[in-house]
C-alpha cells in the first residue's frame, strides 16, 4: 500500500509526457533541497512562509522561488543524454494580486542550448492566470540531444505582479 501511495504522490507532483519512455533533467525543481542546484538573481529568493496552491504537501513550510520584481530570475545548467525524440518543460505558477494583471505582466522562461546558442522562449502572460496555482506545459521544438542547456524563468521588467514558481522539470521523451 506505501508503494501505490508514494507513487501516486510522485507522479502528481509533475505533469509526464503522454506516452513512452521519459527522463526530467531538471535536479530539485520542487525546491525541496532550498536552492541546490540552481542560481537565482537580482531579488528572487526562496520563499519557505508563504503557503504554496502548487505544491501537495500542505501543512510543510512551503518552497517556491518568488520573484517579486523586474528581471528576478532563477536558472539551471544541465546536460541532455541522447536518444531522445522529443523535449518538453513545463512548471508550476502562482501570482498574487492577479486582480490588475495585465498583457504586459509575463514571465518568461528561455531554454537555453548552450552547444549550438539557440535557444527557445516561452511565456507566460498575466491574462493567462487566475488566482490558484496553474501548470504551464511546453512542447520544444528543437533537438537538445547531447547538449548542454541553461533553462531560466525571469520575471519581465513591467511585471506588476508577484509570481511563485514552482515544480521546474525539462524532459527528454522518447
Amino acid at each position: 500500500m506505501k508503494r501505490f501511495i508514494l507513487m501516486a504522490v510522485a507522479v502528481g507532483v509533475f505533469s509526464l509526457p503522454a506516452f513512452g519512455a521519459f527522463h526530467n533533467y531538471v535536479s530539485n525543481g520542487g525546491f525541496d533541497s532550498g536552492t541546490t542546484g540552481w542560481t537565482l538573481g537580482n531579488n528572487a529568493y526562496l520563499d519557505t512562509t508563504s503557503d504554496d496552491p502548487c505544491d501537495i504537501f500542505y501543512g510543510y513550510h512551503i518552497k517556491a522561488v518568488a520573484l517579486y520584481s523586474p528581471y528576478d530570475s532563477v536558472s539551471q545548467t544541465f546536460t541532455v543524454g541522447t536518444g531522445w525524440t522529443s523535449f518538453s518543460t513545463n512548471f508550476d505558477v502562482q501570482a498574487q494580486s492577479i486582480a490588475g494583471a495585465t498583457a504586459w505582466d509575463e514571465l518568461k522562461m528561455i531554454v537555453q542550448d548552450n552547444t549550438n546558442g539557440q535557444s527557445e522562449v516561452l511565456l507566460v502572460k498575466g491574462t493567462q492566470l487566475t488566482s490558484t496555482c496553474q501548470r504551464f506545459d511546453f512542447t520544444l521544438s528543437k533537438n537538445y540531444n547531447g547538449h548542454s542547456v541553461t533553462i531560466t524563468i525571469n520575471s519581465q521588467p513591467f511585471t506588476s505582479l508577484d509570481w511563485y514558481v514552482d515544480n521546474i522539470a525539462f524532459f527528454g521523451v522518447s
